[in-house]
């Protein structure tokens, strides 16, 4: 098992949960492990993963919308 995926290739990359349901929103203490975490846009329902939330605003890669960081939603 690789617990470093390549992330520039994004080769071996966690999948996402599967029936994911829950999802609380981001907050100042929420943290991301070393296998990332995953993060839905609160516009378009975009789920990506990141690896770490030292970021205060990202441009979501679905609706090309700048989404503040504490707008996100993350799987619990």
């Amino acid at each position: 098992m690789n617990f470093f995926p390549n992330r520039l290739t994004d080769n071996s990359r966690p999948s996402a949960p599967s029936g994911v349901t829950d999802w609380e929103p981001v907050t100042r203490y929420t943290r991301a492990s070393s296998t990332g975490r995953l993060i839905r846009c609160p516009h378009c329902g975009t789920e990506k993963r990141v690896y770490h939330f030292s970021w205060s605003a990202v441009t979501c890669q679905g609706c090309d919308r700048m989404v503040d960081k504490y707008n996100f939603t993350t799987a619990k």
